[in-house]
């Protein structure tokens, strides 16, 4: 059973490990200062960016984060309206990448957040163009690939998920 478990102080220590294990360093851009990453992920609910840790079967396998894409700051999503939400996952586990938790939880998670009550019009993501495996995971889940968008991070391909599709999204679920 897949659960999302909001990030709290208590996960920063595995996030960390996460974000300098080599297939994640890949590619997340990150500082390696402790006290900017605590400041940056436990400080995201302020810029409405919502993180949490991913469980699964009682074991922390990654973090995934949903944000207000047209309220999130700037140089993020100039041209988003309100509606659009963006989405970002990690595996965190090396061992676990590959064995389809990525698509498994990512249906979970925009079941829920669509279900969530929010007016959704679409969910974006901005994977790095070389994340083979991650655009997978997005195009599995009912993605569309929308050409390549600059972010601060430097260009990204925009994958874009217009939930009128509901029947997409597997029906499992798990609660918070």
């Amino acid at each position: 059973m897949i659960r999302f478990i909001p990030l709290a102080n208590e996960h920063l220590e595995l996030i960390l490990s996460w974000l300098q294990s080599p297939h994640v360093k890949k590619f997340w851009t990150e500082s390696e200062d402790e006290s900017e990453v605590r400041a940056k992920y436990l400080g995201k609910a302020a810029k409405n960016i919502f993180g949490y840790m991913i469980e699964k079967d009682g074991e922390w396998v990654g973090y995934i984060q949903h944000y207000e894409a047209w309220n999130v700051g700037p140089g993020w999503w100039p041209d988003a309206k309100p509606g659009t939400y963006g989405i970002d996952q990690m595996i965190g586990e090396p061992t676990l990448v590959g064995q389809g938790i990525g698509t498994e939880s990512l249906k979970i998670f925009l079941r829920e957040v669509l279900e969530s009550g929010r007016e959704v019009l679409e969910v974006i993501a901005d994977p790095d163009p070389k994340n083979l495996s991650a655009i997978r995971v997005f195009e599995k889940v009912g993605f569309a690939s929308v050409g390549m968008v600059p972010t601060p991070y430097g260009d990204s391909l925009l994958m874009i998920y217009r939930p009128r599709n509901l029947s997409a999204i597997d029906s499992s679920r798990s609660r918070k």
